[in-house]
């Protein structure tokens, strides 16, 4: 083991940090009652409380027994409750990817449903477009490589009246497919919203009641709904956000996308769906499942290359720093989950709060359980099949921004995607997101850190894939694609930045300008010897006056926009294309106007030779200023939101 670990630093590059080769083994605590109970107590109490988190519950089982079970905190501010581990309800949104895509799997065990099978068979009025020559099948759906764009807006409804079916949701806001499927798998609710529509088709009975008879009631997890009733909506917990540092209720909704996300549970619910997971056990103690729907959920089903981790039906395949576990996630407005499971110490972890931190503290209490109760597991990436697109070696060709793959093609959005930047350190490994990573294979890399006391090497794993026009970054967080430089964050922001500059500058320059030749410039003795003055004086007096209206009309926008955005949620978009941003967004088009008719000015004042050469220069710097603004905008697609409008 001392030899290949040598031999691995060697042809990684890598020094390894002083004093991590005298370390000895680290020792794991047991998963037993107590330590588990002694971590809990030790753990989220202090950290919930730094995190401004309401409350929360955490459980832990081991096999087909109950470890831990515990609540934190407060379930609503105001009121005071207390979170209960048995009735308090939590909205775990992601993690209801596991429970629809159980229930693909029990139609496809029962030989209803044929997961390879192009989706349209199974469908009546709604019919997914064709593209690329090849079908969306369940299969691509439940790994997320069905290919579609990302639109977020008509996750759900503010009220329960305007709640809409499954079909009328996959109907109105069918996104396009931006690419083939099967190429990668970009994180996809339309994809398992339509999954969970198949399992309403196939059945013949609606979502919700097909997953409480085949899996709600069997485990008797009598507190949990994908379509929870008023009863139930009682117990739930208050969602909260924070405004500052000051916890601000979230206004309950109804979910749209109820097979992505509609679950709603308790703590003692998800530890009996872990022991079903982890010992296919009823609480009466019979079978819970069929063989092939635990191995379609425990069991990597696509990946793209050999050495990623992938993903199964439900389950994300991560390195939890170099401990390999399945892993959904679920975020809601008001709302943080996570579900893992660590196959081979055969354990299970669930963890809900009623804020919505963007996972921070979650990972923060997961990162450091696993650090204290499960090994290290260095053989997690045994590689599927043989290594693919071997064209490109040099590490150098790898380097430049990566944009989330997720991010939108063609719908609006309300901010700039999520960035990778890859550069290339002076020892020859790439860093990555800020990250050292060395290769271990043809277009693979793994950050190779220090992981504990034991000094054991291991980590996250990436790989570079040539495909559908574009060098792509694939993460065990998803897909990301490379840019040029103006089109990556860094890059639009510069431009913005530097156009806004330019912009402000002509409003206050030509005023100023404007006025200082009303004072002081002298009428020419005789006005018959400059031919064409008045229409030369038309003609300067016309141009400036719409490049100063069109300077004026970008930047109202641009403050207008920021503004807006500031004190928009996130979530905003959720509920419909918000209508403060679409009483903006005549702007942009009035803007396009504008830059043509001022770069038809510009034309002419170079051609005739208008006006002193610098004013020339500086008239095209402004009207270049104008299109920089328009371009820097159309990364967020908000001309789209004109069609968009507010639902």
């Amino acid at each position: 083991m001392a030899v290949a670990l040598f031999f691995l630093l060697l042809a990684g590059q890598m020094a390894v940090p002083a004093g991590a080769a005298e370390l000895k083994a680290q020792s794991f605590a047991e998963i037993n009652p107590l330590s588990v109970s002694a971590f809990a107590n030790d753990a989220i109490p202090p950290a919930i409380r730094a995190a401004k988190v309401p409350g929360a519950v955490f459980v832990v089982v081991r096999g087909g027994a109950v470890i831990c079970e515990k609540a934190f905190g407060l379930a609503d501010l105001k009121t005071r409750a207390r979170v209960s581990p048995d009735l308090t309800v939590f909205r775990v949104a992601s993690i209801s990817k596991i429970l629809t895509a159980a229930a693909v799997l029990q139609l496809a065990c029962a030989r209803q449903l044929d997961l390879q099978r192009n989706v349209n068979a199974y469908l009546n009025r709604l019919h997914i477009a064709p593209a690329f020559g090849e079908p969306v099948t369940a299969a691509d759906l439940l790994t997320h490589s069905a290919g579609f764009d990302d639109c977020q807006i008509g996750y759900a409804a503010r009220t329960a009246a305007a709640r809409l079916a499954l079909a009328n949701y996959l109907t109105l806001y069918q996104p396009a497919r931006v690419r083939p499927p099967g190429l990668f798998s970009v994180y996809d609710n339309y994809g398992y919203t339509l999954a969970g529509y198949l399992v309403q088709r196939v059945s013949g009975m609606p979502f919700a009641d097909f997953v409480q008879k085949r899996i709600l009631d069997p485990l008797d997890m009598d507190h949990s709904s994908f379509l929870p009733d008023a009863a139930l909506r009682r117990q739930m917990a208050t969602g909260y956000w924070l405004d500052g540092e000051t916890p601000c209720a979230v206004r309950p909704d109804y979910v749209n996308i109820t097979p992505a996300a509609g679950l709603c549970t308790t703590a003692s619910d998800m530890a009996d769906f872990l022991v079903a997971l982890l010992a296919d056990e009823r609480p009466d103690g019979g079978q819970m499942f069929a063989p092939g729907v635990l191995r379609g959920l425990e069991t990597r089903q696509f990946a793209a290359g050999p050495k990623v981790f992938g993903c199964c039906y439900g389950f994300n395949r991560v390195s939890l720093d170099g401990r390999m576990a399945l892993r959904q996630t679920g975020q809601w407005p008001g709302f943080n989950s996570v579900l893992l499971l660590f196959p081979k110490a055969d354990c299970g972890v669930f963890l809900a709060y009623n804020l919505c931190d963007h996972h921070r503290l979650q990972q923060s209490i997961t990162r450091r359980f696993a650090e204290q109760f499960i090994p290290s597991d260095l053989d997690a990436g045994s590689t599927i099949g043989p290594p693919t697109d071997l064209a490109m070696d040099s590490r150098a060709s790898f380097i430049g921004s990566y944009l989330s793959e997720r991010s939108p093609h063609d719908i609006p959005a309300l901010g700039f995607p999520r960035e990778i930047e890859v550069t290339k350190w002076l020892s020859g490994e790439l860093d990555i997101d800020g990250k050292p990573y060395f290769p271990i294979g043809p277009r693979s890399f793994e950050a190779m850190e220090v992981m504990g006391p034991d000094g054991t090497l291991g980590g996250r794993r990436v790989m570079f894939l040539a495909g559908h026009g574009a060098l792509h970054l694939i993460t065990q967080d998803g897909a990301y694609r490379r840019v040029d430089w103006a089109d990556s964050t860094r890059g639009r922001l510069f431009l913005l930045r530097a156009a806004t500059l330019v912009l402000l500058s002509a409003m206050v320059l030509w005023p100023v300008t404007a006025f200082a030749r009303l004072l002081f410039s002298n009428a020419p003795r005789n006005q018959n010897h400059v031919p064409g003055l008045r229409a030369l004086f038309t003609f300067s007096r016309t141009a400036h006056a719409t490049a100063y209206a069109a300077c004026a009309l970008a930047l109202w926008f641009e403050a207008s926009f920021v503004l807006v955005q500031w004190r928009l949620r996130p979530s905003a978009i959720f509920y419909g294309f918000p209508a403060a941003v679409q009483h903006l967004l005549w702007a942009l088009p009035a803007l396009m106007i504008f830059v043509g008719a001022l770069a038809l000015f510009c034309a002419l004042a170079w051609v005739r030779r208008l006006w002193h050469p610098a004013r020339r220069v500086y008239y095209t710097l402004v009207v270049a200023a104008l299109a920089i603004f328009l371009y820097a905008f159309g990364s967020l697609h908000l001309l789209a939101g004109t069609a968009v409008g507010n639902v």
